[in-house]
């Protein structure tokens, strides 16, 4: 709430605030917690809050901070498994993030791809993404696919399961001029 409302206001709390996130981010779930099926979940909802969190600092801060780090922070830190609401929100920034910017997301020398590919097979459900979002992947699919990595990303996409390659497929094939263009919209506003 800070980081999407607080304005300038957020720029002195930065710093407390992101090293806050990337610690509730990093806490490692105890034996006595990963035993108890109740806890196990609260604790993944607790942890993809906190990515939520860091997401929106990059997304309504990101002049602000050191986006380049915590880009790659919050790529490894995804995908969210247990808060849907949540997931929502960051799989329709990291998907707009992939659109205008995709060498901050995958990395200079393409080192997150792998990683990515992985978000993107995740992602791919529709409990897990809105309309949009969905759409946005399906640009970004065929626009990788078609370009210098597309044989490295083929390659990856091989390895995900049937069920998330055979996602990835379809939104691959729902590519079009109507689609194209409805995301362009999406990207400028």
């Amino acid at each position: 709430m800070a980081a999407q409302n607080g304005g300038a206001g957020f720029v002195p709390l930065a710093g407390d605030a992101i090293a806050g996130i990337n610690h509730a981010i990093n806490y490692q779930m105890i034996q006595g917690v990963k035993e108890k099926k109740s806890k196990a979940s609260q604790f993944r909802h607790a942890r993809d809050n906190a990515v939520a969190a860091l997401g929106k600092v990059l997304k309504f801060q990101g002049a602000n901070v050191d986006s380049n780090t915590l880009i790659g922070n919050f790529v490894a830190a995804m995908p969210l498994t247990d808060d849907m609401e949540e997931a929502k929100f960051v799989n329709e920034f990291i998907t707009f993030g992939l659109l205008k910017s995709p060498e901050t997301f995958i990395g200079a020398n393409n080192e997150r791809l792998e990683h990515i590919v992985t978000i993107l097979g995740a992602i791919s459900a529709k409990k897990q993404s809105n309309e949009i979002t969905l759409e946005r992947l399906a640009v970004f699919i065929a626009n990788i696919s078609n370009g210098p990595i597309g044989a490295q990303f083929q390659g990856l996409c091989q390895k995900l399961d049937e069920e998330k390659k055979s996602r990835l497929a379809e939104l691959y094939s729902s590519i079009n001029d109507e689609v194209r263009q409805r995301v362009e919209a999406s990207l400028a506003q």
